[in-house]
């Protein structure tokens, strides 16, 4: 255990100290105010009972020094010898918390229940005055959509309103202000990098992506690279796809690589880079995605989420990933999706268009380039019918069979 003594102008200033200086796992041992502010001591790797005993022997007294006992005299064989002398009584320690501390806990919880209260009370005088709002943010929490979207959807609702308008309102608004791109590369070729966390398909939509372009450029124009040789079998998988489709396919040990292989590429219309999806602290993710954002003039990053995942670990996804610079996000799984709003809020609120959705493991059938009134419908569909997830628009009808005669364009 390692303890340390705090002197600070406020009890706020010492309590940061603690924390900077021995972590979130310190223990306040003591605190008491002096004239130049206060002081506080605080351990880590604190073990009380170990402490307990400390402190007990500190404070017990000392035995008293005895004189020689006399010689016992004799006693008859039944009488009961003496009882011994009580034990002492175990001490207990008590933790004295400073008095600030416990206002300020005091003072903390009557904040959150003003707040709670004052929150109560606003929402009941909504529904009161404009029942139509409030049905309209039920519909919105309902569809898996943030407080904040469906409080700014609701502040356009006029008052006046009635109940068509009001399920009408939040399909227009979405599909006015959900951002939408029509993925350039399959229209006059670039390269492209597939960025996001662990299982999310960014293999399979990467084939998918491929399909499409040699459907259109032919195979001789069409390259893959693979930065994930973490993974068990992501090069094989990718392998097999890039044999189908009658594409190279090229392996980057290291993200210093990548810049050899573009170079060798060169002549080549369209490329498309997988890349492995690591934990947030593992060091190689951070290389990966620092070597994509700094060739961010040669290479687009598009981050690919899983559409039904919770709103709050598709922002931490964002952030994680923001390194490589993605200008384009790709919803995945939607077949596996019963809300959307999550994922459409988080595109809302970090400003990242959509460009691709995926709803199956067809190459490349399950691919559908994004619509923003068919994004918004759908979602109203599979909020209503959770168990149904609807088809998106048919799609362009692709298989591998009918590639061949790509390969060789």
């Amino acid at each position: 255990m390692k303890i340390k003594r705090f002197l600070a102008g406020s009890m706020r200033e010492a309590m940061r100290q603690v924390r900077e200086e021995q972590g979130p796992d310190a223990v306040i041992l003591a605190s008491h105010t002096r004239h130049d502010g206060v002081e506080v001591v605080a351990a880590v790797d604190y073990d009380e009972a170990l402490m307990r005993q400390a402190v007990a022997r500190s404070e017990a007294p000392a035995p008293p020094a005895r004189a020689p006992a006399p010689k016992a005299a004799k006693r008859p064989a039944a009488e009961a010898p003496v009882s011994p002398e009580p034990a002492p009584p175990s001490r207990q320690v008590e933790w004295a918390i400073d008095p600030q501390i416990r206002r300020l806990e005091t003072e903390l919880g009557e904040l959150r229940g003003l707040l709670e209260a004052t929150l109560a009370a606003t929402e009941t005088r909504i529904a009161q005055a404009h029942p139509n709002r409030a049905r309209l943010l039920a519909l919105m929490e309902q569809l898996g959509f943030s407080p904040r979207i469906g409080q700014r959807i609701a502040a356009t609702l006029p008052i006046d309103a009635d109940e068509t308008r009001t399920r009408c309102l939040p399909v227009g608004w979405l599909a006015k202000h959900l951002t939408v791109i029509a993925p350039a590369v399959l229209e006059t070729g670039g390269r492209v990098a597939l960025v996001g966390p662990t299982g999310v398909g960014k293999t399979t939509t990467l084939a998918k992506l491929a399909a499409r372009a040699v459907r259109r450029f032919g195979s001789r124009q069409v390259a893959l690279i693979s930065l994930d040789t973490y993974r068990i079998g992501a090069e094989e998988q990718l392998s097999t796809y890039a044999r189908l489709l009658g594409v190279p396919l090229y392996v980057a040990q290291a993200p210093e690589q990548l810049g050899e292989r573009l170079r060798d590429l060169s002549d080549c219309r369209c490329v498309f880079i997988d890349t492995p999806g690591m934990s947030p602290g593992d060091d190689r993710l951070v290389a990966s995605l620092e070597a994509l954002g700094c060739r961010n003039d040669q290479i687009q990053s598009w981050l690919v989420l899983p559409a039904g995942q919770q709103r709050e670990d598709l922002e931490a996804a964002v952030h994680r990933f923001r390194p490589a610079r993605p200008s384009a996000l790709v919803l995945s799984k939607l077949d596996e999706c019963t809300r959307l709003g999550g994922a459409l809020s988080v595109a809302l609120e970090q400003q990242l268009p959509l460009t691709a959705l995926c709803d199956g493991q067809r190459v490349p059938e399950d691919f559908h380039l994004a619509r923003a009134a068919d994004v918004v419908l759908r979602a109203m569909q599979v909020a209503r019918k959770p168990n149904a997830v609807p088809a998106m628009p048919p799609p362009v009808t692709t298989s591998f069979s009918s590639l061949e005669h790509a390969r060789h364009g």
